[in-house]
């Protein structure tokens, strides 16, 4: 069985379904999946929205996880490992080593852990069955096998929910989509978004 556990939004669910689907195509087993929220401002009005889309048949939604109820000891290690590096005091280039052999650790006991844009390709070989998947995995080689099944899959259900006056003017254009991403990023110096939202606000929304 192969568990899933969403969490943030949208855009970040998308990323964890197609790690998912990639792990349950490799192996041909079902999926469970749950959403659990972390704390912060946003994530109390966050859910899940991914099953809005047409996504596989083979997924089950089970609230709660039934993972950590079935593997504590597991669950036990992965929270001392967390400890110990929330209280380590070395180089950042030693914790990203160390986090990486964490990873590979984690693995062989069929938990697929938080790796966001880092690839490390995957090393599955859990004899429990049971694999358990969260985090954010943001590097496109990942999912670059299965990137034909993603796009068949991942269609709206209801269409119709979209205004019929938009929806036309989508399909009769050629039209683009712009993200303005306005929460975390934005106050960070390192990502050109906040440059950009800059430049929106001044020349589009301000008065």
């Amino acid at each position: 069985m192969i568990y899933v556990e969403l969490s943030s939004g949208l855009g970040n669910q998308f990323f964890q379904y197609a790690m998912a689907r990639k792990i349950q195509i490799d192996t041909n087993e079902a999926v469970s999946y749950c959403y659990k929220g972390k704390k912060g401002y946003l994530e109390a009005e966050r859910k899940i929205s991914i099953d809005r889309f047409s996504i596989d048949s083979g997924w089950k939604r089970e609230e709660p996880c039934p993972y950590y109820s079935k593997h504590r000891t597991i669950v036990t290690i992965e929270k001392l490992i967390a400890k110990l590096d929330s209280i380590s005091n070395i180089s950042v280039e030693k914790q990203k080593e160390h986090k990486q052999k964490e990873i590979r650790f984690l693995e062989k006991m069929g938990r697929i852990t938080h790796q966001e844009h880092i690839y490390l390709p995957l090393v599955l070989c859990s004899k429990t069955k049971d694999i358990f998947i969260s985090g954010l995995w943001h590097h496109p080689m990942f999912f670059e096998t299965i990137k034909g099944v993603l796009f068949n899959e991942l269609e709206l259900r209801d269409k119709q929910s979209l205004p019929k006056d938009i929806l036309s003017k989508i399909v009769s254009t050629e039209s683009v989509a712009v993200h303005i991403r306005r929460g975390d990023y934005l106050n960070y110096p390192y990502y050109i978004v906040a440059d950009i939202w800059k430049i929106v606000s001044y020349n589009f929304l301000l008065p």
